[in-house]
């Protein structure tokens, strides 16, 4: 498929650029919050997960600037 359309044809068509934002958000997560989880269960591993979701949102949001516009 890369030899008949190109690289950038073939990125195109598997969506490969979605999964490497996929990639690039799980890897921010585990750097920001932990490799693994660390409630027992399924319920309480999701209500983990939503809270490691806000706080890695509010992290990055502190870092970006606020912009304005001047003219």
């Amino acid at each position: 498929m890369i030899t008949e359309r190109g690289r950038l044809g073939w990125q195109r068509d598997v969506q490969d650029g979605r999964r490497s934002l996929a990639e690039v958000a799980m890897l921010r997560y585990k750097h920001l919050i932990d490799r693994s989880l660390r409630a027992q269960t399924l319920p309480a591993q999701k209500i983990e997960a939503a809270i490691g979701r806000k706080v890695m949102n509010v992290t990055t949001s502190l870092g970006m600037p606020v912009t304005r516009k001047v003219a």
